[in-house]
């Protein structure tokens, strides 16, 4: 195996120990670190390699934010069932908007 694959693993598996026995504020502040670097590499990709300009994708990112406290805060569903949920609303709104904005330009 090369070394960066072994590296990529052994961040894979101290990702998934983490939990075990990291103290809850260093919980919180990887769990932060690790969904603001998916959002980072997934803006890298539209942006960076497919030279795509992004104007809504902060808006999905934000409603998806709000859905999950939303539906934590004002309903009494399971956390992971939350997740779920809130996925499927951002999903669902990002294809109508998807749609409207095809339909507006003609592609």
């Amino acid at each position: 195996m090369r070394w960066s694959r072994l590296l990529g693993l052994a961040v894979v598996a101290s990702l998934i120990a983490a939990p075990l026995g990291l103290p809850a504020f260093a919980m919180t502040l990887l769990t932060e670190l690790v969904i603001l670097g998916l959002f980072a590499m997934s803006l890298d990709l539209m942006v960076g390699y497919t030279r795509l300009v992004s104007f809504g994708h902060v808006a999905a990112y934000g409603f998806g934010a709000y859905a999950s406290g939303y539906l934590l805060l004002n309903t009494s569903i399971p956390l992971p069932f939350v997740v779920l949920l809130a996925a499927l609303m951002t999903g669902t709104g990002a294809i109508g908007v998807g749609w409207v904005c095809t339909l507006a330009t003609g592609v």
